[in-house]
Order: C-alpha cells, then sequence, then structure tokens
C-alpha cells in the first residue's frame, strides 16, 4: 500500500528559512524565539500539514509532561473502563501521562476526541475500539500522530495503522463447540447493533454460526436477535430476553458481548426459566461482572491484559519510529471461561 513521505521538522526549516533547531525551539518551548520567528515557524508547519511528535502537554519544574490519548467508546462498560486502568499503568511506567476521551459511541464525538488529541501534543493514540466511521480513520492519518487501533485491520487510501485484534471468528467458534458438547441444538444469537465499526461482532457470529452448520444445527436467521445499542446493554439484552420467551424451542442463546448476556438472563429468570437446564447462556468479554451474577456467566474471555500490554508496544515503538516503520497487524486468541450459565453444579 502506498504511504505519503511523513513531513519531517527539516522540511519545516526549509520552507521557512531557518535552522531545524528553531524549528524544534518552537514546538518543544526549550528556548526564547522571537514572536516573528515562531510565527513564520508556525505557518510553515500549517502549509506542509506537519504534526510534531514529541510535543509536550506541558511542563511541570522546567521538564517536559508527556503524554498518550486513549480513546474509548462506553467507559461505563467493565471491559473498556478495566483497559483504561491497564493501559494508564503500562503508560506510567514509561513516565506519560494518560489524557482519556470517551466517545459515547457517537461519530460526532468521535471526530472531536480525535481533533481534541492532535491539538492537546500527544506523542500518540491508542483506539480501544474499531472507529464508527471511516471518515475517522482519515481524520487521524491526516494528523500524523503516531497511532494504533484495535478491532480491526485500519487503513485508509495513504495510510496504514499498526494494529491489534482478537480472533473473533475463533471466539464465536469456541461458543458454538461448547454448546454442542452440552446437547444443545436450537441456538439463538444476540448482538449489539451492527454498524460501520461492528466488525468483531460480525466476526464473532460468524464464527457461531460456522461451526453451528458443520455440526448441523444452523442458526436460524429468525434466531438473531440484534438491540440497538452499539456495544451492548442489559437494557437492550433485556428487551432481546422477551422476544427470546415467545420462542419456547430455544435452548441456548450466544451474546456477543456479556452486557446483553447479563440482560438477557435477568429477564428469562423474571419469567421463571432456569438457567442452564430450561436455556444455556454465553457471553462475550469476561468482564468483571461476569463472575458475581447468580449464575455466573460462561463466556468467551478477551485476554485485556494482553491487549493492552501489546497495544503500546506497537504505539511506543511508532512512536520512536513512525507509523511509516510499525505497520504491523497483531491477532491474539480468546479462550472460553466455563462457568454456571452453561453448567450446573450437578454437571
Amino acid at each position: 500500500m502506498p504511504i505519503e513521505k511523513a513531513i519531517t521538522m527539516k522540511d519545516v526549516a526549509e520552507r521557512a528559512g531557518v535552522t531545524q533547531s528553531t524549528v524544534s525551539h518552537v514546538f518543544n518551548g526549550t528556548a526564547t524565539i522571537s514572536e516573528a520567528v515562531t510565527q513564520k515557524v508556525r505557518a510553515a508547519a500549517e502549509e506542509l500539514c506537519y504534526k510534531p511528535r514529541h510535543r509536550p502537554v506541558g511542563r511541570l519544574n522546567g521538564k517536559p509532561i508527556r503524554a498518550i490519548g486513549l480513546i474509548v467508546p462506553d467507559i461505563e462498560n467493565n471491559f473498556y473502563a478495566e483497559f483504561v486502568r491497564k493501559t494508564e499503568a503500562l503508560a506510567r511506567q514509561r513516565d506519560y501521562l494518560t489524557i482519556l476521551c470517551n466517545t459515547e459511541s457517537k461519530v460526532g464525538l468521535e471526530r472531536n476526541c480525535i481533533e481534541q488529541m492532535a491539538v492537546s501534543g500527544v506523542a500518540g493514540i491508542l483506539l480501544a475500539y474499531e472507529l464508527m466511521s471511516p471518515e475517522s480513520y482519515r481524520a487521524l492519518a491526516k494528523t500524523r500522530i503516531p497511532a494504533v487501533a484495535m478491532d480491526t485491520y485500519a487503513k485508509t487510501d495513504t495510510w496504514e495503522f499498526p494494529s491489534i485484534s482478537v480472533n473473533n471468528l475463533l471466539g464465536g467458534r469456541l461458543a458454538a463447540e461448547h454448546l454442542v458438547k452440552l446437547g444443545r441444538k436450537n441456538a439463538a444469537i444476540t448482538s449489539a447493533v451492527l454498524n460501520a465499526g461492528a466488525t468483531a461482532m460480525r466476526e464473532r457470529i460468524k464464527g457461531f454460526r460456522m461451526a453451528m452448520e458443520e455440526y448441523g444445527y444452523p442458526v436460524a436467521e429468525e434466531n438473531i436477535f440484534i438491540e440497538s445499542h452499539p456495544y451492548g446493554s442489559m437494557e437492550g439484552g433485556s428487551n432481546i430476553g422477551a422476544k427470546v420467551l415467545v420462542d419456547g424451542s430455544i435452548d441456548a442463546i450466544f451474546a456477543t458481548n456479556d452486557y446483553t448476556a447479563f440482560g438477557v438472563m435477568k429477564r428469562l429468570c423474571a419469567h421463571g426459566l432456569r438457567i442452564p437446564s430450561d436455556i444455556a447462556i454465553i457471553g462475550y468479554d469476561d468482564v468483571t461482572f461476569s463472575g458475581f451474577v447468580e449464575p455466573s456467566l460462561t463466556t468467551v474471555a478477551q485476554p485485556i491484559g494482553r491487549l493492552s500490554e501489546t497495544g503500546m508496544e506497537l504505539l511506543f515503538s511508532a512512536i520512536k519510529n513512525g507509523n511509516e516503520a510499525v505497520r504491523e497487524h497483531i491477532v491474539v486468541d480468546p479462550n472460553l471461561v466455563i462457568r454456571d450459565s452453561t453448567l450446573s453444579n450437578a454437571e
């Protein structure tokens, strides 16, 4: 894939007719530069669409404060809250602050977050999810800030981001194989909305359906229930649970996220169904609450620790060497955590 030549500090210096060290002083605040020269340098940088790397977000006791940006879609979701906690700790080990931006699963806020990161002076940006709009990736590429994408293989016409994702096809298959071993034959699928940024959800569904069909138990289209929340919600799961109650033949449910599974479980239990005796339920993510709800939730676990560690390794490599030098896409495997929602104590 063709990659546009990155504009360097040297290019800005040549356009402004100053030395490279002068450009560095202007952007890093490491020396006093006249207003006239500062304006000349900034004008040249704007003409060339130059975005300085490693620009400190501020200074404390004369020392530069460096930061990375972290963009998440829903901080109330325990999966992303835990991801933020682990990522912030890793950044702190490298003496970096973390600037968090929560998009609330809204495209407008997503673009706003990227724009704010671009002017804040962050050294790099870690995306904790697949952006909801291709235009958002183009806007991010235009900033030239080193960035790492998650949950997708992210690229634009002229830019390719280093990225990391979970093997969601395998995750869906693990769920299906577990249910088949338990003798469940008429499974339903519940999922968050399948919008432009829902590659992970689609792959989970695809992996599950492919495996069920291979075993001779294909999932009927009418047994696929989609809620309206982009990343799953208990309210949406409860609404889906009401629909599942109408069809008494469904003996298993695969939810593409744990929060939807929680909502389904609550609605079914409220109507007297026994889990897992009457209907087995599997979630996806393994958020903290999964082991504490009643019954505890069997779920496909995403390795949050490895995701954050690998994402940060890629990001700091991109900060050091530039996105042009780091175009790696890493895929990690999930694992199935079996709990009471599929296996009773007697089993």
